[in-house]
């Protein structure tokens, strides 16, 4: 190849310059050029590679390098290169099975048995298991370097402060939802800081045109949802309830009752005035203008159906031209005089002869201004005739009367002493009179007869708990009277403050638990209703069906009494009971089993929660109270009329039913009374969980159509499923005391009444 002169001088001054260079960089590489460094010594350095930036290498992962590459360190002590947390001298944590600090140990001085997660949220509630102390192990959200929430009294972040770095006046929970109207409060904001219901994160309601998750969407996901009656049922599908048939009227809906003789579909069931005849009611008084129709309290034709006061078996009400009691007869001789009948005061006695209605006695009242001046009221020596015998203070003595003590006995003899004609011993003392209860070691007279303690056992009388009060009867207890009902304890006597929840009678007055708030609940017409807890039992011991075991899973309200003439005149109106003359605090009766459904569906329209009727299975429960034997506080010892100490102490049947006033019936005829008949409800002893009358008064309606019971275990039973006989349990006024029992069973058809029999209720308490 051909080159020109002047391009070869050109490379050789290149090559002579890269030999001058070369030179000078051996020159520098070897000290200086001036000798003395190592043969073996060429510049270069080892590195470890450092992937996860600890500042440790991987001893298996090396290079050689004049400098230091990026992503390399020259240490090489790295046990794990891909977990930044472990590296010589890290915390050993415990209990992970992992070499933390590449010592080749794994979890050493740690105690496994003291290192605790509960909460699982990575933090230990012990100090040297590898984290800082969990302040509560319960709560996922409680650790330390959790965000601390404002207003909750929390110290979130276990730093030993609470609601640090929050502005108190800043962060409002009105409606105490858990949520915050203001931002930056540790929660969500509540868009409606007013309503606990709407908040982040809470159920859309469909067609409340209201954004109850907060989320600035209003009805979002909802199908198209009509209530156009506000009856609670929408006219379409797809709403989360039953579908109203009829979205114009809110008396049809699913849950309404069918109305007989409407040619409506009321329950939206799609059948039409379903189990009814043809009966008319339309003042509501319970008889029907139809014959047949089971009416509520005697089957007996309305003569007069739109007004409610005109039925059969009503009052006949005197010269009003009109036959009441639609016997066929107006204003009949038999009820009426032919002149005007008055009693102006009430008393039930008339101002003249003839009027053949008085309610006691036949007579005249005397005076018809004043209800305490009538036939057979008490002489009082006052100077007037109070009996209308034509006589004045006879049998009063015309000496000085003193009653100082105001106990109804004089000081002095023959002064008509309101109870019993004897003489007050101690007219200072409203305990002593005669027929006053003799007082054992107590050294006074009490009952007026020239003896003290007479017939007491001074060898007796026990304080076994040393608590002032004696286990038996008339000790002279000290603090006042009354049997120590558990001689064990000393803080359960007569007078001692009743323990809440504790299922015991702490005051001895025969009451578990009463005047217990979270226990009862009372509504505006003053039923009570007493908390009875869910429990076991065995259902149907001596009751000649098979006993056998039943749960009641949840706990239940029940009415303590039955249900009163005044509380079904006030939610229900009329008064369906024979005994009228007992008073409104009498037990309702000559209830049929379907009427109970109209009054409850009254009850229920008045917003004071749900009632219905008890199962079975929870009357005989409530009845029992825990008891294993016939009668809550006791074994029969009579089967008839006979006396039972348990029986008599605590229900009324045909040994002790006799009253007084007109009206009653004889049951003489199987060795009860006379005159018998129901009695106001709460006057015997209640059982152990607080419930009166349950063995007798009346008998009592319950929810269930009448099946055997099984011989398996059963959960809540309900009765059978279909069926025409009703059951009604407990006892009345005019049973035999085997027909009392806790277990006794009745039946009848559902339009069956009896003056013996009425009901008492379960409610479900607002907002529960």
């Amino acid at each position: 190849m051909n080159m020109n002169k002047t391009h070869l001088d050109t490379l050789r001054y290149s090559c002579l310059l890269a030999v001058i260079v070369l030179g000078l960089l051996c020159i520098i590489g070897t000290g200086g050029g001036g000798g003395g460094g190592d043969d073996d010594n060429d510049g270069l350095g080892m590195y470890y590679r450092d992937g996860d930036n600890d500042g440790y290498g991987d001893a298996a992962a090396s290079i050689e390098a004049v400098s230091q590459p990026q992503g390399y360190v020259n240490d090489d002590t790295d046990c794990d290169d891909n977990n930044t947390a472990i590296y010589p001298g890290a915390a050993e944590v415990c209990d992970d099975d992992i070499d933390n600090d590449c010592d080749g140990l794994i979890d050493e001085g740690c105690d496994t048995n003291t290192c605790t997660d509960s909460d699982k949220d990575g933090f230990y509630a012990q100090g040297g298991c590898g984290t800082a102390v969990d302040c509560n192990d319960a709560k996922a959200a409680v650790h330390p370097g959790a965000a601390e929430v404002c207003e909750d009294g929390i110290d979130n972040d276990c730093d030993g402060l609470i609601d640090e770095d929050c502005a108190d006046d800043d962060c409002t929970d009105a409606d105490n939802d858990g949520f915050f109207a203001e931002s930056g409060c540790g929660t969500a904001v509540d868009c409606d800081d007013t309503k606990a219901a709407v908040r982040p994160g809470a159920a859309e309601i469909c067609d409340d045109d209201i954004d109850n998750d907060c989320d600035g969407n209003v009805d979002e996901d909802c199908p198209d949802c009509t209530d156009a009656d506000k009856d609670g049922f929408f006219a379409e599908g797809g709403c989360d309830i039953e579908i109203d048939c009829d979205d114009t009227k809110a008396d049809i809906n699913p849950d309404a009752d069918e109305v007989c003789d409407d040619g409506i579909d009321n329950d939206c069931d799609g059948d039409v005035d379903e189990g009814c005849s043809t009966c008319t009611d339309a003042d509501g008084d319970g008889y029907f203008v139809e014959s047949g129709c089971g009416d509520i309290f005697f089957d007996s034709v309305d003569c007069n159906d739109n007004n409610a006061a005109i039925y059969p078996y009503a009052t006949e009400i005197c010269n009003d031209g009109i036959d009441n009691d639609c016997d066929g007869q107006v204003d009949e001789a038999d009820d009426c005089s032919v002149d005007a009948c008055q009693d102006a005061d009430g008393d039930g006695y008339y101002n003249k002869s003839g009027c053949g209605g008085n309610a006691m006695l036949e007579g005249v009242d005397c005076n018809d201004n004043n209800a305490s001046i009538r036939p057979g009221a008490t002489e009082i020596c006052d100077g007037i005739d109070n009996d209308c015998d034509g006589q004045i203070d006879e049998g009063c003595s015309s000496s000085t009367c003193t009653d100082r003590d105001n106990d109804g006995y004089y000081a002095e003899a023959n002064c008509g002493n309101a109870f019993i004609d004897g003489v007050d011993c101690n007219d200072n003392n409203a305990a002593v009179h005669p027929d006053a209860t003799e007082i054992c070691n107590d050294n006074i007279d009490n009952d007026c007869d020239g003896q003290v303690d007479e017939n007491c056992s001074t060898g007796t009388c026990t304080d076994a708990d040393h608590d002032g009060y004696y286990a038996e009867a008339d000790c002279g207890n000290p603090f006042g009277g009354g049997v120590d009902c558990d001689d064990n304890n000393p803080a359960i006597h007569p007078g001692a403050t009743e323990v809440c929840d504790d299922r015991r009678d702490n005051d001895c007055d025969g009451q578990v638990d009463e005047g217990c708030a979270q226990d009862t609940f009372t509504n505006s017409l003053g039923m009570t209703f007493r908390r009875i807890p869910a429990g076991t039992f065995i259902m149907g011991s001596g009751s000649g069906d098979t006993p056998h075991q039943v749960t009641i899973t949840k706990d239940f309200y029940i009415q303590t009494t039955e249900v009163t003439q005044a509380q079904w005149q006030a939610a229900y109106g009329g008064n369906p009971s024979y005994f009228t003359n007992c008073g409104g605090n009498c037990p309702v009766e000559r209830i049929s089993w379907n009427i109970t459904r109209y009054f409850i569906g009254a009850m229920n329209k008045r917003g004071e929660g749900t009632y219905r009727l008890p199962t079975e299975a929870e009357w005989e429960y409530a009845c029992g109270a825990g008891s294993t034997t016939a009668f809550s506080n006791g074994p029969i010892t009579d089967l008839y009329c006979g006396y039972n100490a348990s029986l008599s102490t605590i229900g009324w049947y045909c040994y002790n039913s006799a009253v007084t006033y007109a009206g009653c019936d004889n049951i003489s005829s199987y060795t009860g009374p006379a005159c018998a008949g129901t009695q106001p409800v709460a006057q015997k002893q209640p059982n152990a969980w607080g419930l009166y009358d349950m063995h007798g008064n009346v008998t009592e309606w319950v929810s269930d159509i009448y099946a055997a019971y099984p011989s398996e275990s059963v959960v809540n039973p309900t009765g059978a499923a279909t069926g025409t006989a009703r059951i009604y349990r407990g006892g009345c006024w005019h049973n035999f005391a085997q027909e009392c029992t806790s277990a006794v069973r009745h039946t009848s058809c559902p339009v069956g009444t009896d003056n013996g029999r009425g009901f008492r209720l379960v409610v479900v308490p607002p907002g529960q």
